[in-house]
């Protein structure tokens, strides 16, 4: 599960640290009660990003030993009918990431693990819209799974995308911070595919742009339909 457990890491710490210098031994352990899931979904990224997502989340869900139901957007069939050889899947045609995992919630009885890739930058918003989702799953604590005492993290919240915005542009140094972290336990997790290889592209992706996360988390739907169609952004 070595692929999995490195998406895992946020990408504020992915970005910014060593992979190397990060222990990954409590995230293999955790993982191994995910190696056979109720559903792996493929979630919506915007256009520009998708081949690459989609490339990278075939990966993980074929690391894994068994996923009973898989869910994808319409718009993924042509890509995974290739890519998963035959493998059921069930499309469905959502406008929003609450509609996605609104559509897995009630066309699935029974759920005790979810996975669902998702794009790095997007993974504490996602966490959030499972909170409001999911009553019969567990979501990790303030909506991070590794909890890095000393590196800043977002939770999904306004402020939190706009301080680890700042940190970006202060650019400091974090060889010398101490990269231990905690395990909060949780039923759902969302592995994070990679955007970039350089960090400096997720300056801005976050808060100042139209694929704002902030924008996300406290616009109206109608702005963030006009948001997508900026970005060429479709499910």
């Amino acid at each position: 599960m070595n692929k999995i457990s490195e998406s895992l890491v946020p990408w504020e710490i992915r970005t910014r640290t060593d992979p190397d210098e990060i222990d990954h031994t409590d995230i293999e352990a955790f993982l191994d009660g995910f190696n056979e899931v109720d559903v792996f979904a493929f979630m919506g990224v915007p256009d520009d990003s998708r081949k690459r997502y989609m490339e990278e989340s075939v990966e993980l869900l074929i690391e894994l030993d068994e996923a009973k139901k898989v869910f994808a957007p319409e718009a993924y069939r042509d890509f995974l009918k290739e890519g998963l050889r035959g493998m059921k899947v069930r499309y469905h045609s959502p406008d929003s990431r609450r509609e996605e995992l609104q559509n897995i919630e009630e066309q699935t009885e029974n759920i005790e693990n979810i996975m669902a890739p998702t794009m790095d930058y997007t993974v504490p918003r996602a966490y959030m819209e499972a909170s409001k989702i999911f009553e019969e799953i567990e979501v990790p604590q303030n909506n991070i799974l590794l909890d890095f005492d000393d590196l800043r993290q977002t939770d999904g919240t306004l402020l939190s995308y706009l301080m680890a915005d700042i940190d970006s542009i202060r650019g400091e140094k974090q060889n010398d911070r101490d990269i231990d972290y905690s395990l909060n336990r949780s039923d759902i997790i969302f592995p994070g595919v990679s955007y970039s290889e350089n960090s400096r592209d997720y300056f801005g992706l976050n808060f100042f742009s139209p694929r704002s996360e902030a924008t996300r988390v406290i616009a109206p739907q109608k702005i963030k339909d006009i948001s997508k169609e900026l970005v060429n952004f479709s499910y």
